[in-house]
Protein backbone atom coordinates (compact mmCIF):
# COMPACT_ATOMS: atom_id res chain seq x y z
CA UNK A 1 0.00 0.00 0.00
CA UNK A 2 1.47 3.73 -1.14
CA UNK A 3 1.99 5.73 1.89
CA UNK A 4 -1.56 8.19 -0.07
CA UNK A 5 -3.68 5.55 0.15
CA UNK A 6 -3.39 5.55 4.12
CA UNK A 7 -4.65 9.33 4.13
CA UNK A 8 -8.25 10.87 3.96
CA UNK A 9 -8.23 13.63 0.92
CA UNK A 10 -11.15 15.33 2.14
CA UNK A 11 -11.48 15.45 5.95
CA UNK A 12 -13.70 17.69 7.48
CA UNK A 13 -12.61 20.87 9.11
CA UNK A 14 -14.10 19.76 11.98
CA UNK A 15 -10.84 17.09 12.04
CA UNK A 16 -8.49 20.44 12.24
CA UNK A 17 -10.07 21.95 15.42
CA UNK A 18 -9.26 18.18 17.31
CA UNK A 19 -5.66 18.36 16.24
CA UNK A 20 -4.12 17.93 19.15
CA UNK A 21 -0.07 18.40 17.68
CA UNK A 22 1.20 20.90 14.82
CA UNK A 23 0.28 20.24 11.79
CA UNK A 24 0.20 21.92 8.33
CA UNK A 25 -2.50 21.60 5.55
CA UNK A 26 -2.13 21.41 1.51
CA UNK A 27 -4.82 22.87 -0.59
CA UNK A 28 -5.74 21.93 -3.52
CA UNK A 29 -7.67 20.42 -6.61
CA UNK A 30 -5.91 17.32 -6.55
CA UNK A 31 -3.42 15.61 -4.43
CA UNK A 32 -3.28 11.90 -4.80
CA UNK A 33 -0.26 11.85 -6.83
CA UNK A 34 1.49 13.55 -4.45
CA UNK A 35 4.62 12.78 -3.14
CA UNK A 36 5.26 15.62 -0.49
CA UNK A 37 2.73 14.28 2.40
CA UNK A 38 5.49 11.63 2.33
CA UNK A 39 8.17 13.81 2.51
CA UNK A 40 6.98 15.55 4.91
CA UNK A 41 6.73 12.62 7.10
CA UNK A 42 10.33 11.42 6.60
CA UNK A 43 11.43 14.58 7.36
CA UNK A 44 9.82 14.21 10.65
CA UNK A 45 11.27 11.04 11.12
CA UNK A 46 14.86 12.39 10.42
CA UNK A 47 15.27 15.70 11.40
CA UNK A 48 12.35 15.93 13.73
CA UNK A 49 10.49 18.69 12.44
CA UNK A 50 7.15 19.85 12.70
CA UNK A 51 6.02 18.76 9.85
CA UNK A 52 3.09 17.02 9.67
CA UNK A 53 0.51 17.40 6.61
CA UNK A 54 -2.79 16.65 6.01
CA UNK A 55 -4.88 17.27 2.61
CA UNK A 56 -7.60 19.04 1.88
CA UNK A 57 -8.44 18.26 -1.46
CA UNK A 58 -11.31 20.53 -2.71
CA UNK A 59 -13.39 20.56 -5.99
CA UNK A 60 -12.90 24.20 -7.60
CA UNK A 61 -16.35 24.49 -9.45
CA UNK A 62 -16.91 27.96 -7.90
CA UNK A 63 -19.71 27.45 -5.86
CA UNK A 64 -20.85 29.53 -2.65
CA UNK A 65 -20.22 26.44 -0.77
CA UNK A 66 -16.31 26.09 -2.02
CA UNK A 67 -16.23 29.95 -1.17
CA UNK A 68 -17.61 29.40 2.30
CA UNK A 69 -14.87 26.39 2.92
CA UNK A 70 -12.07 28.35 2.08
CA UNK A 71 -13.17 31.26 4.22
CA UNK A 72 -14.00 28.85 7.06
CA UNK A 73 -10.55 27.04 6.26
CA UNK A 74 -8.45 30.59 7.22
CA UNK A 75 -10.14 31.24 10.08
CA UNK A 76 -9.56 27.84 11.13
CA UNK A 77 -5.88 28.72 10.50
CA UNK A 78 -6.33 31.94 12.17
CA UNK A 79 -7.96 30.52 15.42
CA UNK A 80 -6.10 27.17 15.86
CA UNK A 81 -2.91 27.00 17.94
CA UNK A 82 -1.71 23.71 16.59
CA UNK A 83 -2.58 24.58 12.51
CA UNK A 84 0.66 26.26 11.47
CA UNK A 85 0.22 26.91 7.58
CA UNK A 86 -1.17 25.85 4.24
CA UNK A 87 0.04 25.00 1.19
CA UNK A 88 -1.46 26.12 -1.78
CA UNK A 89 -2.02 24.18 -4.96
CA UNK A 90 -3.87 24.58 -8.19
CA UNK A 91 -6.83 25.47 -8.84
CA UNK A 92 -6.66 28.09 -5.50
CA UNK A 93 -3.64 29.85 -5.73
CA UNK A 94 -5.65 33.22 -7.00
CA UNK A 95 -8.58 32.58 -4.62
CA UNK A 96 -7.28 33.66 -1.77
CA UNK A 97 -6.28 36.85 -1.91
CA UNK A 98 -9.35 38.34 -0.12
CA UNK A 99 -9.30 35.98 2.87
CA UNK A 100 -5.95 36.85 4.32
CA UNK A 101 -4.69 40.20 5.97
CA UNK A 102 -1.69 40.97 4.63
CA UNK A 103 0.01 39.79 1.45
CA UNK A 104 3.59 39.98 0.24
CA UNK A 105 4.83 42.03 -2.23
CA UNK A 106 5.80 38.95 -4.60
CA UNK A 107 2.53 37.34 -4.12
CA UNK A 108 0.90 40.51 -5.12
CA UNK A 109 3.40 40.96 -8.11
CA UNK A 110 2.66 37.32 -9.29
CA UNK A 111 -1.45 37.61 -8.34
CA UNK A 112 -1.13 34.32 -6.82
CA UNK A 113 -0.30 32.99 -3.12
CA UNK A 114 1.01 29.51 -3.16
CA UNK A 115 1.14 29.40 0.87
CA UNK A 116 -0.04 30.91 3.80
CA UNK A 117 1.58 32.02 6.69
CA UNK A 118 0.59 32.69 10.39
CA UNK A 119 2.22 35.33 12.57
CA UNK A 120 0.52 35.62 15.61
CA UNK A 121 -3.24 35.47 15.08
CA UNK A 122 -2.40 37.67 11.46
CA UNK A 123 -2.80 35.66 8.35
CA UNK A 124 -0.24 36.20 5.63
CA UNK A 125 -0.51 35.25 1.63
CA UNK A 126 2.96 34.47 0.53
CA UNK A 127 4.91 32.77 -2.85
CA UNK A 128 7.30 30.62 -2.74
CA UNK A 129 7.25 29.02 -6.64
CA UNK A 130 8.79 31.80 -8.27
CA UNK A 131 11.76 31.73 -6.11
CA UNK A 132 11.83 28.08 -5.57
CA UNK A 133 11.58 27.24 -9.67
CA UNK A 134 14.35 29.41 -10.34
CA UNK A 135 17.18 27.99 -7.22
CA UNK A 136 15.84 24.70 -7.72
CA UNK A 137 16.51 25.32 -12.00
CA UNK A 138 19.73 27.40 -11.70
CA UNK A 139 21.42 26.19 -8.42
CA UNK A 140 20.40 22.46 -8.75
CA UNK A 141 20.18 21.71 -12.81
CA UNK A 142 22.74 24.33 -13.90
CA UNK A 143 19.95 26.34 -16.05
CA UNK A 144 20.82 29.66 -17.02
CA UNK A 145 18.15 32.39 -18.03
CA UNK A 146 20.05 35.76 -19.29
CA UNK A 147 18.72 36.52 -22.54
CA UNK A 148 16.69 33.73 -22.78
CA UNK A 149 13.59 33.13 -24.98
CA UNK A 150 11.22 30.88 -22.80
CA UNK A 151 7.00 29.91 -23.83
CA UNK A 152 4.69 28.93 -21.05
CA UNK A 153 1.75 26.77 -22.17
CA UNK A 154 -1.10 27.46 -19.85
CA UNK A 155 -1.53 30.61 -17.43
CA UNK A 156 -2.33 29.53 -14.39
CA UNK A 157 -1.03 30.01 -10.52
CA UNK A 158 2.41 28.30 -11.30
CA UNK A 159 3.45 29.84 -14.32
CA UNK A 160 2.39 33.75 -12.78
CA UNK A 161 5.09 33.11 -10.57
CA UNK A 162 7.56 31.33 -12.45
CA UNK A 163 7.28 34.00 -15.48
CA UNK A 164 6.90 36.50 -12.89
CA UNK A 165 10.30 35.98 -11.34
CA UNK A 166 11.85 35.17 -14.54
CA UNK A 167 10.23 38.17 -16.82
CA UNK A 168 13.26 40.66 -15.71
CA UNK A 169 16.15 38.61 -17.30
CA UNK A 170 14.35 36.83 -20.31
CA UNK A 171 14.83 37.97 -23.69
CA UNK A 172 11.41 37.23 -24.86
CA UNK A 173 8.24 35.55 -23.32
CA UNK A 174 5.61 33.36 -24.82
CA UNK A 175 2.16 32.96 -23.59
CA UNK A 176 -0.37 30.21 -24.64
CA UNK A 177 -3.69 29.24 -22.51
CA UNK A 178 -7.19 27.62 -23.59
CA UNK A 179 -8.62 30.74 -21.78
CA UNK A 180 -7.30 33.90 -23.86
CA UNK A 181 -8.43 36.05 -20.80
CA UNK A 182 -5.78 34.25 -18.76
CA UNK A 183 -3.07 35.25 -21.20
CA UNK A 184 -4.18 38.63 -21.54
CA UNK A 185 -3.90 38.97 -17.96
CA UNK A 186 -0.70 37.42 -16.96
CA UNK A 187 0.67 39.34 -19.95
CA UNK A 188 -0.41 42.53 -18.12
CA UNK A 189 1.05 41.45 -14.86
CA UNK A 190 4.52 40.87 -17.39
CA UNK A 191 4.41 44.03 -18.48
CA UNK A 192 4.20 45.47 -15.43
CA UNK A 193 6.64 44.13 -14.22
CA UNK A 194 8.87 44.94 -17.11
CA UNK A 195 7.26 47.19 -20.05
CA UNK A 196 10.21 46.67 -22.42
CA UNK A 197 9.96 42.45 -22.48
CA UNK A 198 9.12 41.35 -25.90
CA UNK A 199 5.53 39.25 -25.45
CA UNK A 200 3.69 37.16 -27.04
CA UNK A 201 0.57 35.35 -26.77
CA UNK A 202 0.19 32.76 -28.77
CA UNK A 203 -3.05 30.73 -29.99
CA UNK A 204 -4.08 27.24 -27.82
CA UNK A 205 -5.42 25.77 -30.88
CA UNK A 206 -4.23 25.17 -34.40
CA UNK A 207 -0.56 24.30 -35.97
CA UNK A 208 1.98 26.37 -33.62
CA UNK A 209 5.36 27.66 -34.17
CA UNK A 210 7.30 27.61 -31.36
CA UNK A 211 11.00 27.24 -33.33
CA UNK A 212 11.70 31.05 -31.89
CA UNK A 213 12.12 29.37 -27.97
CA UNK A 214 14.78 28.21 -26.42
CA UNK A 215 12.74 26.77 -23.49
CA UNK A 216 9.32 25.75 -23.59
CA UNK A 217 7.22 25.38 -19.44
CA UNK A 218 4.49 23.22 -18.72
CA UNK A 219 2.05 24.41 -16.19
CA UNK A 220 -0.70 23.42 -17.48
CA UNK A 221 -1.35 20.32 -15.07
CA UNK A 222 -1.70 17.67 -17.62
CA UNK A 223 0.14 14.81 -17.29
CA UNK A 224 -0.15 14.59 -13.71
CA UNK A 225 -2.74 12.21 -13.74
CA UNK A 226 -3.02 10.80 -17.30
CA UNK A 227 -0.85 10.77 -20.23
CA UNK A 228 -2.32 14.01 -21.75
CA UNK A 229 0.39 16.65 -23.43
CA UNK A 230 -0.72 20.75 -23.81
CA UNK A 231 1.53 20.37 -27.33
CA UNK A 232 0.13 18.49 -30.61
CA UNK A 233 2.39 16.37 -33.56
CA UNK A 234 1.43 19.78 -35.68
CA UNK A 235 3.57 21.94 -33.18
CA UNK A 236 6.83 23.09 -34.54
CA UNK A 237 9.84 22.68 -32.52
CA UNK A 238 13.67 23.54 -32.62
CA UNK A 239 15.60 20.32 -32.88
CA UNK A 240 17.07 21.54 -28.82
CA UNK A 241 16.27 23.62 -26.08
CA UNK A 242 15.35 22.57 -22.60
CA UNK A 243 11.84 21.41 -21.50
CA UNK A 244 10.58 22.15 -18.51
CA UNK A 245 7.19 20.18 -16.72
CA UNK A 246 5.81 22.04 -13.10
CA UNK A 247 4.59 17.64 -12.69
CA UNK A 248 7.68 15.77 -11.02
CA UNK A 249 4.85 13.03 -10.78
CA UNK A 250 5.34 10.90 -13.48
CA UNK A 251 8.73 11.94 -13.32
CA UNK A 252 8.77 11.97 -17.69
CA UNK A 253 5.29 13.06 -18.18
CA UNK A 254 3.51 12.43 -22.14
CA UNK A 255 5.04 16.38 -22.48
CA UNK A 256 8.93 15.65 -21.50
CA UNK A 257 8.82 12.49 -23.81
CA UNK A 258 7.30 14.58 -26.40
CA UNK A 259 10.14 17.28 -26.16
CA UNK A 260 13.06 14.63 -25.41
CA UNK A 261 11.86 12.92 -28.93
CA UNK A 262 13.00 16.09 -30.42
CA UNK A 263 16.35 16.87 -28.79
CA UNK A 264 14.89 18.73 -25.89
CA UNK A 265 16.61 18.47 -22.39
CA UNK A 266 14.12 17.37 -19.29
CA UNK A 267 13.84 19.42 -16.42
CA UNK A 268 10.91 18.13 -13.93
CA UNK A 269 9.48 19.89 -11.33
CA UNK A 270 11.15 17.82 -8.57
CA UNK A 271 13.75 20.52 -7.69
CA UNK A 272 11.06 23.11 -7.89
CA UNK A 273 9.17 21.21 -5.47
CA UNK A 274 12.36 20.11 -2.97
CA UNK A 275 13.40 24.13 -2.92
CA UNK A 276 9.78 24.85 -2.30
CA UNK A 277 9.52 22.61 1.00
CA UNK A 278 12.64 24.14 1.89
CA UNK A 279 11.11 27.13 1.84
CA UNK A 280 8.22 26.39 3.42
CA UNK A 281 9.88 24.72 6.34
CA UNK A 282 12.22 27.68 6.73
CA UNK A 283 9.77 29.89 7.40
CA UNK A 284 7.05 28.10 9.36
CA UNK A 285 10.14 26.71 11.93
CA UNK A 286 12.55 29.73 12.21
CA UNK A 287 15.33 27.46 11.73
CA UNK A 288 16.91 26.33 8.69
CA UNK A 289 15.96 23.76 6.07
CA UNK A 290 18.35 23.39 3.50
CA UNK A 291 17.52 22.09 0.34
CA UNK A 292 20.27 19.03 1.14
CA UNK A 293 18.18 18.22 4.01
CA UNK A 294 14.83 17.76 2.07
CA UNK A 295 16.39 15.83 -0.82
CA UNK A 296 18.16 13.70 1.36
CA UNK A 297 14.60 13.01 2.98
CA UNK A 298 13.13 12.45 -0.88
CA UNK A 299 15.89 10.21 -1.66
CA UNK A 300 15.54 7.78 1.73
CA UNK A 301 11.76 7.89 0.06
CA UNK A 302 12.79 6.62 -3.29
CA UNK A 303 15.54 4.14 -1.98
CA UNK A 304 12.77 2.49 0.11
CA UNK A 305 10.03 1.87 -2.34
CA UNK A 306 13.03 0.15 -4.44
CA UNK A 307 13.61 -1.72 -1.51
CA UNK A 308 17.54 -0.78 -1.19
CA UNK A 309 19.03 -0.56 2.18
Amino acid sequence: MSFNDSLDFAPSLIKFQRESAPFHVILSGYLRSSKTFELYAMLEKLEGLTSRLIPFELRDDKSAGVKRTLDDLLQLLRAEQNFRSIMVSDPFKRALHHLVDEVTDRARDCGAINVVLKKHSRIIGDNFDGAAFFAGATERCGVEFERKKMVFLGCGGVTSAVSSRLVNVLQKVGLVDLNSSEAQSLAEILKRINSAIDLEIIPASGSRDFRDYDYVYNGTGLGKSDSRSPIDPADRFNKSGIAFDANYTPAATTFLKQLGEKGYTSVNGLSHMLMCSSMHLTAVTGDSVPYETVERAYEEIVKGRSGLS
